[in-house]
């Protein structure tokens, strides 16, 4: 599995509480071996979004991605509000 991170996706990492960015870390790996594990809660957008799929990093914070061929990119991560604008 591929996972691309631009520099955007980064750059919010960044901005994020560093416990929050461990957690992260540990979801990505459950990610890697399953991008459909039941704990990461992962769903595909709806409406002008259905091309997103998003999964938890807590109850609410969201890590959003694209699928582009057999590649996943990590677009965004934070708050309900700050991701689905």
């Amino acid at each position: 599995m591929e996972i691309e991170y631009p520099k955007r996706f980064l750059k919010a990492v960044r901005n994020l509480p560093l416990s929050e960015q461990l957690l992260l870390s540990q979801k990505i790996e459950i990610f890697k071996n399953n991008p459909q594990d039941p704990k990461l809660k992962t769903h595909q957008l709806t409406g002008k979004l259905k091309h997103i799929h998003s999964f938890s990093l807590t109850h609410s914070k969201r890590v959003l991605f694209v699928i582009n061929d057999s590649k996943y990119i990590f677009i965004a991560v934070g708050s309900h509000d700050q991701v689905y604008r």
